[in-house]
């Protein structure tokens, strides 16, 4: 008895070892040809046969279904041929395709920047921003302390207009990361974006935004006197600020200190890249209501 189940699990091990190396054999060819297709769709791609490289790395992921880079790789040659694509339809369908391969990515790599980045350009040249909205305020309400979520998610609605939502999100992430001066600096923008949109029509709330930006202009400024661009829109802001006051006086307070702002700035190193001459121009303006 103790033999025939000694046998019998002989013959099981040894099948189960047979089937095991035979599925490690399959694994090994399928990795190779896997590796094969994509190195021939990465050659296509440098080339812009965008076409070949999208039908090389689809014989990659069926080889390789798992593989985060081919899939990343195929996205972004889906994102080439809807650059190059002169048909609508052509366009719309490689947009898709390329947000759905690199959505899948990016959910087993939620902390990519660079790939959350391609994602939100991918959905603004889509003109699907509805849907990258969405997918981030899934994504927020589910990690509501994940604040590169709700970076993306206020570039998402700022791009869309919703300035209100906007802030809301830049006001979430200043609770999380009361000391990050970018983040006041980004406020301070979203705030001049929003008033010389011309979307508020209520003065008393225009006087609130363009104060709130101020605060966080100013703040950048104190904490950090080599900050490119915070004096800049310290002065913007407070030009938007005087179209806004009632009192012609307090319109005036504010274009003279718009000046000083400006004279201050030029006191010290010349003006970055990051800040335009477009921006210089509107700052330089002569005071006067």
């Amino acid at each position: 008895m103790m033999h025939i189940s000694f046998s019998r699990y002989h013959k099981i091990l040894l099948g189960s070892t047979v089937a095991l190396l035979a599925v490690l054999s399959l694994s090994a060819c399928n990795y190779f040809e896997a590796r094969v297709s994509a190195d021939q769709g990465y050659r296509s791609y440098l080339n812009k046969q965008f076409a070949e490289a999208i039908t090389h790395y689809n014989h990659a992921m069926q080889m390789s279904p798992a593989n985060s880079e081919i899939r990343r790789n195929l996205g972004y040659a889906h994102l080439g041929a809807a650059k190059e694509a002169t048909l609508t339809a052509e366009t719309d369908r490689h947009y898709r395709l390329a947000i759905e391969n690199l959505s899948k990515v990016l959910a087993e790599n939620p902390d990519d920047k660079e790939l959350a980045g391609v994602m939100l350009d991918a959905w603004t040249q889509a003109d699907r921003l509805d849907d990258a909205a969405r997918f981030y305020q899934a994504r927020a309400a589910a990690s509501p302390q994940n604040v590169e979520t709700l970076r993306l998610l206020g570039m998402i609605e700022l791009r869309r207009g919703n300035y209100q939502a906007a802030l809301d999100t830049y006001e979430t992430r200043n609770k999380l990361r009361p000391n990050d001066m970018q983040l006041y600096a980004s406020k301070a923008i979203l705030c001049w974006e929003w008033l010389r949109s011309g979307g508020l029509s209520d003065p008393a709330q225009a006087l609130r935004v363009a104060n709130l930006g101020l605060d966080a202009a100013l703040e950048v400024d104190r904490k950090d006197p080599k900050h490119p661009s915070a004096l800049v829109y310290a002065g913007l802001l407070l030009r938007e600020r005087a179209t806004r006051q009632v009192n012609q006086n307090d319109a005036q307070k504010d274009l003279l200190a718009a000046q000083r702002y400006l004279e201050k700035l030029r006191s010290r190193k010349a003006p970055t890249k990051s800040t335009s001459v477009y921006q210089l121009k509107e700052l330089g303006k002569e005071a006067y209501v």
